[in-house]
């Protein structure tokens, strides 16, 4: 059974030696036992591989012309293109002195011809199990740092966002108790409805924020399904219509007559959601707005455009940046917590695409992605 067996991938090893007869003894020992192999007769040329497409490990024969083992770690080492690559010296220099250059040039273990197998394998197979937990514990600490920087932002974003519409949600109701007896019931009327606009606002930015924050820590992952895009466009367009009816833009769909894709079908609904309502919310009165599909029969290519305000091109350079996020009131002073564009450009990261943007100021906006077309089986 190969020794190699619980790894995730077969581990690389690069042997460099100048006697082929070694190359071939230690590299048939090492294939046998589940190691992709790799082999250089020269020191140059093993640092020429090193760089072109770094091993797990290096097997290095230190008595070599032109360029000893030693002076190979040593290059190697220094120029920092594999900074984490373990070198395992392979020689008949048995003297203390010699054993102690081959530790302070870089290496980490030390085998003495003649060789014997069974050692081989066993200093590669600890080197290399090292290699694979070394790999793994940096993995997960990039995670854990992608987490709390999440963390993060989220709360700077909760800091920023949420203590001004609540205090001032708090402040108006405050003045209608206070007030109630000089109050006009319209004025009453007229201070419940901001509060009902403000906590609408502030649901709206809690369901994005919490999606974008579980999105960007990694949560639980949606499976693509197959579904008709055009359904979910009729789903969106009945949640936003009395938006789109309020303000007198017009809302149409350009689709093509198949319009059955695959993906992350929530995702999808919260983009085209959050796309949609930035339209409007940019958009003057007695205008449209346009979903235009267009279906290349492997993609499917989807574009949200307005004839809106449209953005500068330093608007534009900062549009996704969390640090430089910004609300911006729309034609009607309509409010948002700017993260709604962040979002979707999460979500269609997610979904395999990118979320393409092109604006001029004031003549509109254009937000486009792409998703896998659904093509039936001829089963």
């Amino acid at each position: 059974m190969s020794q190699s067996t619980h790894y995730n991938r077969k581990p690389v090893v690069l042997l460099v030696d100048d006697q082929p007869r070694n190359l071939q003894l230690l590299g048939n020992a090492l294939f046998k036992n589940g190691y992709d192999v790799a082999l250089a007769g020269s020191g140059p040329e093993a640092l020429e591989l090193i760089e072109e497409s770094p091993p797990d490990l290096v097997l290095l024969d230190v008595m070599m012309p032109e360029m000893d083992g030693f002076e190979v770690c040593r290059r190697l080492k220094e120029s920092g293109i594999a900074p984490d690559l373990e070198v395992i010296f392979v020689t008949a220099k048995t003297q203390k002195e010699d054993i102690l250059e081959g530790f302070a040039v870089g290496g980490v273990d030390y085998i003495t011809k003649p060789i014997q197998l069974p050692e081989v394998l066993a200093r590669v197979k600890s080197q290399v199990s090292l290699k694979f937990a070394k790999d793994d514990l940096r993995s997960a600490n990039r995670k854990l740092s992608s987490v709390i920087e999440t963390q993060q932002r989220f709360l700077s974003i909760l800091s920023h966002d949420v203590r001004a519409p609540l205090y001032g949600l708090k402040n108006l109701l405050s003045d209608v108790l206070e007030n109630e007896q000089d109050l006009e019931r319209n004025d009453i009327i007229e201070m419940v409805r901001t509060c009902e606009d403000s906590s609408s606002r502030l649901a709206s930015f809690f369901e994005d924020a919490l999606v974008w924050a579980r999105n960007e820590a990694g949560g639980a992952e949606e499976k693509d399904t197959a579904f008709s895009l055009s359904d979910v466009l009729e789903s969106v367009r009945s949640l936003l219509q009395p938006i789109f009816e309020q303000k007198k833009v017009t809302l149409s769909f350009d689709l093509p007559e198949t319009s059955a894709v695959v993906t992350r079908l929530n995702a999808l609904t919260t983009v085209l959601r959050n796309l949609l309502s930035n339209a409007v919310k940019f958009t003057e009165s007695d205008t449209e707005v346009t979903v235009k599909v267009e279906n290349s029969g492997t993609v499917v290519r989807i574009s949200v455009i307005d004839s809106g305000v449209g953005m500068s091109k330093e608007r534009l350079a900062s549009l996704f940046d969390p640090e430089n996020r910004r609300s911006t009131l729309g034609t009607g002073k309509e409010k948002g917590a700017g993260v709604g564009l962040i979002l979707c450009q999460s979500l269609v990261d997610k979904m395999g695409s990118a979320l393409d943007v092109a604006s001029v100021e004031g003549q509109g906006s254009s937000f486009s992605f792409s998703v896998p077309a659904y093509i039936e089986s001829e089963d």
